[in-house]
């Protein structure tokens, strides 16, 4: 697509930063209105020359939000969930089950800001959990639960690919494998110098380093087009 063709995207995002690393100039690109649900904003996780604070990362984190919103138009609402960091877990360890209690408090917030923010003319996007970062599955799976899953009946929706963790090839749910055999992929390629400037925002939490694989070894950002059996499926995980 070219131009602002579309009306109202919402995006669930894992962090702060995420729907920007994945999808931040596709969505600049074409959507007249773009609202982000960060989920997990809580967190001591930044980068080296940041303290690891509970009281100083998420004001910097937050600030870079600001700037994004005020040079690119992005509304973002905050979950106020604890990350992984703040729950003294490993992003990555698959052999921590998943907390059911907090999923359920995620999804209960997802749904009552879908209630209050849903348009005729909104599409929905949701993280397909790459690497099974266990924040991201948790976005992932809350639209697994009955109550989210009865109103994507009637919701425009889309699964994006969250990068880096696509490069996690060994952490894998059901659903990928949907996606591969059934998903209706599609690509945006970004003009890299513009996805610099977006991503560069992100000082607490990218390198120039990961801007550089993000924007000119990646190169592109991308989604699929999925029925409801992907949410179900990638309730089951598959791990090499």
């Amino acid at each position: 697509m070219v131009g602002k063709q579309l009306n109202k995207i919402i995006v669930i995002s894992p962090h702060r930063d995420d729907a920007v690393i994945s999808i931040g100039d596709y969505i600049f690109t074409n959507f007249e209105e773009v609202v982000v649900l960060n989920v997990f904003t809580e967190s001591i996780s930044a980068i080296s020359n940041i303290p690891k604070e509970k009281e100083v990362v998420p004001k910097i984190r937050k600030h870079e939000d600001q700037e994004v919103s005020r040079i690119y138009g992005f509304k973002f609402i905050d979950g106020h969930f604890p990350d992984t960091s703040l729950r003294g877990i490993n992003w990555f360890d698959q052999s921590i089950p998943v907390d059911k209690t907090l999923l359920n408090k995620v999804s209960n917030w997802i749904d009552s800001k879908l209630d209050k923010i849903l348009t005729k003319n909104c599409i929905l996007f949701i993280p397909a959990a790459y690497g099974l970062h266990h924040d991201h599955y948790l976005c992932l799976l809350s639209f697994a639960e009955n109550k989210l899953l009865r109103k994507m009946k009637k919701i425009k929706f889309r699964v994006y690919c969250d990068q880096p963790y696509y490069f996690r090839d060994k952490l894998f749910h059901k659903g990928h494998e949907y996606l591969k055999q059934h998903g209706q992929f599609n690509s945006h390629i970004f003009n890299t110098r513009s996805k610099e400037n977006m991503l560069k925002i992100y000082k607490s939490q990218l390198t120039d380093d990961r801007i550089n694989l993000l924007t000119k070894v990646i190169g592109t950002e991308c989604f699929w087009e999925v029925d409801l059996i992907f949410f179900i499926q990638s309730k089951q995980k598959l791990i090499s």
